[in-house]
């Protein structure tokens, strides 16, 4: 099971074992003694999981995209404004090499471009006073020795955009199973005329489509410029709360409630301001 911020947090299941593993966690928890709240987060609708007890609360919205035929011909099905910011990447100054989108290829150069998205993503919400969601060392330690790892097995697609030795943006996402799963960006403002944002997601999902991926899965959050790319699944992660017998089990669960509501209207607030993309 995932812990902290995983946008996935189901349990780490044999495929066609999931109803077995949820009927023995069922018999567990109803066998648990001096357990006052189980509190299960972002568990992805239709497990097996949803329907054990408790009343599920929708958390987040994950948005998947088919990769079906050819990346060309996705395109084709794309908004005019979009497909002509797509199309940069088959004009100067990307096909003069002036500017290029590198991905991590070794070890050292995943943990040179990590350094340069943990800048350019931080660099947005400092601006608007805020930590940003790398502020942590710890957190940096682990994703250090994530992409450190994940480049030798091709799991990790890591991409930065430069021009004139000065790095634009900077896209982090993971390839595992037949998915690639885009977790997070950063670019310089002053890097717009580059359209950084637009043409790093395009690069990833045409990698995706190379790689023969089956889908190329946006994570938590429904942001607009997610759904400018026409995923055609919308799926819901749920939060259950198992409460025991007893005035802590009841107290707990109402302030977890209370908490749940504020993390809520929080993220909605930030989504609105583009800070989570």
């Amino acid at each position: 099971m995932g812990t902290g911020p995983s946008d996935y947090l189901m349990p780490l299941v044999r495929p066609g074992y999931e109803s077995v593993v949820a009927q023995a966690w069922q018999e567990h928890l109803d066998q648990l003694e001096n357990v006052d709240l189980v509190d299960l987060h972002q568990i992805r609708e239709g497990h097996p999981w949803v329907e054990s007890g408790g009343v599920p609360m929708r958390q987040a919205t994950c948005l998947v995209l088919k990769l079906e035929g050819t990346f060309e011909s996705y395109c084709k099905g794309l908004s005019k404004s979009l497909r002509y910011e797509v199309q940069r990447l088959k004009k100067p100054p990307y096909t003069t090499q002036e500017a290029q989108i590198r991905t991590a290829a070794t070890p050292d150069e995943a943990c040179e471009f990590l350094s340069v998205f943990f800048r350019l993503h931080q660099q947005r919400w400092r601006k608007r006073g805020l930590p940003g969601a790398f502020a942590s060392a710890r957190v940096r330690r682990f994703h250090e020795e994530f992409v450190s790892e994940a480049v030798t097995r091709d799991l990790l697609r890591l991409s930065v955009l430069e021009k004139d030795g000065t790095q634009g943006g900077a896209l982090y996402a993971m390839r595992a199973g037949s998915g690639t799963f885009f977790y997070q960006s950063g670019f310089d403002p002053a890097a717009k005329a580059l359209s950084p944002g637009t043409v790093l997601v395009a690069a990833a999902i045409r990698r995706a489509f190379e790689d023969g991926c089956a889908d190329f899965d946006f994570l938590r959050g429904d942001e607009p410029y997610k759904q400018r790319w026409k995923p055609q699944l919308s799926l819901a992660n749920y939060r259950i709360m198992h409460r025991r017998a007893g005035w802590r089990g009841q107290a707990g669960e109402h302030l977890n409630r209370l908490g749940f509501g504020v993390e809520t209207r929080v993220r909605r607030r930030l989504e609105g301001r583009g800070l989570l993309s």
